[in-house]
């Protein structure tokens, strides 16, 4: 095969790789666009899911932050309290640890005694 002859396959063969390449590369992003819209999806559809169970549930949920805050109640909570708005539910406190206590409960778990901790715990009056 004369020199110019083979520069020339190498040249179309480098053309037709970048051509595939820039093919391949467009499939990717298709992909990722793709499985990005699926995840969404079935993140709201859990969402959703998670929202029906919780609201329609007969027993009564509650989702708390770490320092025992109530962030939100269904309608059962709120009747099982004797509540009529879940926003007088959530801004009132009700679990609170009498800080002299917090020596007890600490070794309360350290030894794992079994006593009940309701002892430990003091529901705050409206």
């Amino acid at each position: 095969m004369e020199p110019e002859a083979a520069h020339s396959n190498d040249q179309e063969e480098l053309i037709s790789l970048k051509n595939e390449n820039e093919t391949l590369r467009s499939e990717v992003e298709q992909l990722k666009a793709n499985s990005s819209d699926i995840a969404k999806t079935e993140y709201q559809n859990s969402q959703t899911r998670f929202r029906a169970i919780f609201e329609y549930s007969r027993l009564g949920n509650k989702v708390i932050t770490a320092d025992l805050k109530i962030v939100q109640v269904n309608p059962a909570m709120v009747a099982l309290l004797g509540y009529t708005t879940k926003e007088e539910l959530i801004e009132h406190k009700f679990l609170i640890i009498r800080p002299k206590r917090i020596t007890r409960i600490g070794n309360y778990f350290k030894n794992s005694s079994g006593k009940n901790l309701r002892h430990h715990l003091a529901w705050r009056q409206p």
